[in-house]
């Protein structure tokens, strides 16, 4: 007699360096994760930061078909977060056009300050429309060829259900039409919003056989990774905070209202009545990688780095170190800001 197997929701996180899968019942419990890293390709003299989409697909396969084999479990729901302000684009079919224009690419300031003018909106609220506006202006067989200007998470979406929205949670601010037209930025190119946690559409054939799973499963709207971690800590009322970790690194509160804290931001939530005071930093995570596989010499794991770490007095006789790998966002917002040894 076969095994019953056990309901299950498929988490998907597409983060910095790398995707996470993993099966959790509906009562809470993980029955496995799996994951898989990509490359970032970066240019620190412009700015650029980029990834291939289509490294994202091959990678969450890989973890994906891990997963299936390992754990008796039947998936009926898809959920996805990825990584953001992050920019795809791509054509009718949801191929990319280029490579994916990630958070930490750092060319469309100025596009950044024209859209904040515009629209009334910064930061995070602006989502990838900076990125998408430079394509507008610098890229022009590009954008030719763009049929959507995608977040990481509705790219995943579209790749699993066909289908191209623009994925928003209760109250979230964005562009309408005309003032997108206006800007630059295509309105025409901006799919139509759905609400987060909506159901999408279902699993493909085609995404099926990839991620070899069954078809026709539903697939759940997503959102960004920051917004996904509020929940998996179980973030629900006024005071509850965060330090979010990953490869960027943050922090986030939640308050009954916007709060103005010097270095940091403020954005709704992503649940109704409640707002995000907090910072997201550039390279936190990934300046301790940096350490381990650049500096230190003879440290198998980052977890023995941190063990040597802890048993070091406060202070560390005077070491400081900037993690400015990246730029930096929160607290002093300067993409071109830098470390530099002194002594």
């Amino acid at each position: 007699m076969a095994a019953t197997r056990e309901a299950a929701i498929l988490g998907i996180d597409l983060g910095t360096t790398e995707v996470k899968a993993g099966l959790v019942t509906l009562d809470g419990r993980l029955l496995g994760l799996a994951r898989t890293a990509y490359r970032t390709e970066t240019d620190a003299a412009i700015g650029r930061a980029e990834q291939d989409p289509e490294g994202w697909w091959g990678a969450l396969a890989t973890s994906v078909r891990r997963l299936a084999s390992s754990a008796a479990a039947e998936v009926i729901a898809i959920a996805v977060d990825g990584h953001g302000p992050s920019l795809v684009t791509v054509d009718a079919a949801g191929r990319p056009t280029r490579a994916a224009i990630i958070w930490q690419d750092s060319r469309a300031t100025d596009e950044a300050s024209e859209l904040a003018d515009a629209t009334g909106l910064s930061g995070w609220s602006l989502a990838g429309l900076p990125a998408a506006l430079w394509v507008e202006r610098h890229e022009p067989a590009v954008a030719d060829a763009t049929c959507w200007y995608l977040a990481t998470w509705d790219y995943l979406g579209m790749r699993l259900t066909g289908r191209a929205a623009t994925s928003l949670v209760d109250g979230q601010p964005f562009p309408g039409a005309a003032v997108l037209d206006r800007t630059g930025v295509p309105a025409a190119k901006v799919p139509p919003a759905v609400r987060a946690g909506d159901v999408l559409g279902e699993l493909t054939a085609e995404a099926a056989d990839h991620l070899r799973l069954d078809a026709a499963i539903p697939v759940v709207a997503g959102i960004v990774d920051a917004w996904a971690s509020f929940h998996g800590a179980g973030m629900s009322a006024k005071g509850d905070a965060i330090d979010v970790g990953g490869a960027a690194g943050g922090f986030g509160v939640y308050w009954d209202r916007p709060l103005d804290v010097p270095g940091s931001f403020a954005t709704i939530a992503p649940l109704r009545g409640l707002f995000s005071v907090g910072g997201a930093m550039a390279a936190t995570g990934r300046a301790i990688d940096w350490f381990r596989t650049q500096i230190v010499v003879g440290v198998d794991s980052t977890e023995a780095l941190l063990e040597e770490a802890a048993a070091t007095p406060p202070g560390a006789d005077g070491v400081l170190f900037l993690p400015y790998l990246a730029g930096e966002r929160s607290p002093i917002w300067d993409p071109s800001a830098r470390a530099r040894s002194s002594g």
